[in-house]
């Protein structure tokens, strides 16, 4: 995932509520626990652990995770891969068996056993790999129920090495020696793809490679097996355990919040807005006015040389220096006198102390402090000016024209004290217009660079619209359409996101943080986004189409399904025997439960059980279907 496609995400994840109040978690059933068959197996821990919290809530910090390495004999680690002996195992197991008020049924075990493809090399690989759990059996001495997740993770170069995989799979459950004839060495055995059955494939098994989508069965296949509500995990036992199927798969289907549309219409918008107004001022002249306000200069004062000289004075000489300095016997000098008669007087004598002294520890003390105050300069033009006014400002006018508003002749008819001052002062001014002109350059540079990538991000941005089904909420009558025209060209937030992005330095993430900033004050500024699913919905669902609201999401949840199974096989897969629908049903909304009952209705007329699981999601509706496999599903 690129650095766009992740500050997309993140935006998507704002619109995401994965935290409902009021909502009652489930609970496990049995004590349980999981093996990961291999180092790449683990790599699924986190996404696995993620939606198993989805389900159970915090009763997710009773499960039990393990790493298992396939040597002899089987080396077991922790989660962080850290080696346990057999002795620590049994310790830990046997606390997890003592926690008592958290599972209902404390005289069997629930072992899930999960293995990627990509750790078995050949079919001897694949039955050391499978008979880790005889070990497991050797070593945990109470009932216990298994089950085997394995995880093709298939490419057309490794359809070879998958066939021989499952033929081998098959024939372990063939082989009367293994567990019986047409039998398993685990309770159940379950087989899942990303070659699906129409024949596309996916990369969601591809761990480090996962972009927007939850890849979420590998945990649902645990949530079903072992939650208490609602009989799922009888359920499951009836359908799945010591079934005479050779193996099971699934098919995942989900309808949802249009949540990553909503993200790139939002962003879409935003990028134009900025882009639009970018287009009114990127030519425009820079003033010196505006240059000056930058800078920190107001009534002829710089604030950096004002800041420079109060914490010089100290070290400067005195004024009553002029006191020592040579006079004819007839003349007298005071600090009342101007520069000039001070200077005439004493033949010149003033302005050589002044260039000899006061210059001296002035440009002595400069140089010390050079790289701070070009700091200041730096930060104070990159916040006060856009990357466009950098871009097309002259500097060296802007600096000859503040320089002529020096005027020797004028400070010399000033009393002496107060043209000593000036005179200080000029000397900083004009060395920190030296480094303004300096600092300007390699700015501008920067600001180039800013622009350029601002096209590029916008490129990019205009590319992930281009994926998927943006349609769906693009049209100019439609509530996120309206919003997003409404928030973004507002003239104040225009020059505020102009100011912001076109910032010389910012790199491609800053300015997507700018906008990823406005997209959460988007989505703050109408409730609509803020709503579940079926309640969005509603604010944009086509009365004319002839349909309630639940047989739309009921048709579009299960449509395909049967073209969604995680297995691809030449033979057909026709043996459906669970259908299970995931759905918040402690939300307060009818059309909820007119959905429970249009799925119910639908199943009457066929020969498959359904089961609902009450997730703490309002954002997605999910089902997944479950079929068993026969010796021509796996041999083909």
């Amino acid at each position: 995932m690129n650095n766009i496609q992740r500050a997309i995400q993140n935006s998507v994840d704002l619109l995401s509520k994965t935290v409902i109040e009021g909502t009652n978690y489930m609970h496990p059933n049995y004590p349980t626990v999981v093996f990961y068959f291999g180092e790449k197996t683990l790599a699924y821990h986190e996404e696995l652990l993620s939606d198993l919290q989805r389900g159970w809530g915090g009763n997710t910090r009773y499960v039990r995770f393990y790493g298992v390495s396939c040597s002899s004999p089987v080396r077991i680690t922790d989660i962080s891969r850290n080696g346990i002996t057999k002795e620590e195992l049994l310790s830990q197991l046997t606390e997890l068996l003592g926690e008592n008020g958290v599972f209902s049924d404390m005289s069997t075990l629930l072992l899930n056993c999960y293995i990627d493809s990509s750790v078995i090399s050949d079919e001897e690989d694949l039955k050391s790999w499978y008979s880790v759990i005889d070990e497991l059996k050797s070593m945990i001495p109470i009932p216990f129920q298994s089950t085997l997740v394995l995880l093709l993770n298939e490419t057309l170069q490794t359809l070879e090495s998958s066939m021989m995989i499952r033929k081998a799979l098959l024939s372990l459950y063939k082989d009367p020696s293994v567990a019986g004839e047409n039998r398993h060495s685990y309770s159940s055995v379950f087989v899942l793809s990303n070659h699906f059955s129409d024949g596309s494939f996916t990369k969601v098994l591809d761990v480090e490679g996962q972009a927007f989508k939850a890849y979420n069965l590998p945990a649902y296949v645990l949530l079903l097996s072992n939650t208490r509500e609602n009989d799922l995990y009888r359920a499951f036992t009836s359908k799945f355990v010591d079934n005479d199927s050779a193996a099971f798969t699934a098919a995942y289907g989900l309808v949802e919040k249009p949540s990553r549309e909503i993200t790139l219409l939002s962003l879409r918008t935003a990028v134009e807005a900025i882009e639009s107004k970018a287009n009114d001022i990127k030519d425009q002249p820079v003033s010196n006015e505006t240059i000056a306000n930058a800078l920190g200069i107001s009534n002829g004062r710089m604030e950096i040389g004002d800041a420079f000289f109060n914490d010089l004075r100290n070290n400067l000489p005195r004024i009553s220096f002029i006191e020592k300095l040579p006079h004819g016997e007839n003349q007298k000098i005071s600090e009342e006198d101007s520069y000039v008669r001070i200077n005439t007087v004493s033949m010149g004598c003033l302005s050589a102390f002044i260039d000899c002294n006061y210059f001296k520890i002035v440009d002595a003390e400069f140089i010390n402090h050079r790289e701070s105050i070009r700091s200041v300069i730096f930060d104070r033009l990159k916040n006060g000016l856009t990357s466009f006014q950098l871009k097309v400002l002259d500097e060296n006018r802007f600096a000859n024209d503040f320089r002529s508003n020096f005027s020797p002749e004028a400070i010399a008819k000033k009393p002496v004290n107060q043209a000593v001052d000036s005179i200080i002062h000029n000397r900083i001014n004009n060395k920190i217009l030296d480094l303004f002109v300096e600092v300007v350059n390699q700015l501008r540079f920067e600001a180039e660079n800013n622009i350029k990538w601002f096209n590029e991000l916008k490129i990019a941005l205009l590319g992930e619209c281009a994926v998927g089904n943006l349609r769906i909420i693009d049209n100019q009558d439609g509530v996120y359409y309206k919003n997003a025209q409404r928030y973004f060209y507002n003239e104040t937030r225009m020059d505020e996101m102009v100011r912001s992005v076109f910032r010389a330095g910012n790199s491609v993430e800053m300015m997507m943080q700018v906008i990823d900033d406005q997209i959460r004050g988007l989505y703050e500024s109408d409730s609509i986004y803020r709503k579940s699913y079926l309640a969005e919905l509603r604010e944009r669902f086509d009365n004319g189409n002839q349909m309630t609201i639940q047989q739309y999401v009921g048709e579009e949840l299960i449509k395909g399904m049967d073209d969604k199974i995680e297995f691809h096989t030449s033979s057909g897969i026709s043996k459906r025997i669970l259908e299970t629908y995931f759905i918040n049903t402690d939300l307060n909304d009818n059309t909820i439960t007119l959905l429970c009952n249009y799925l119910k209705d639908r199943n009457q007329s066929l020969n498959t059980d359904l089961k609902f699981f009450n997730t703490n999601r309002d954002d997605i509706i999910e089902t997944i279907w479950f079929y068993a496999l026969n010796e021509s599903n796996l041999n083909s």
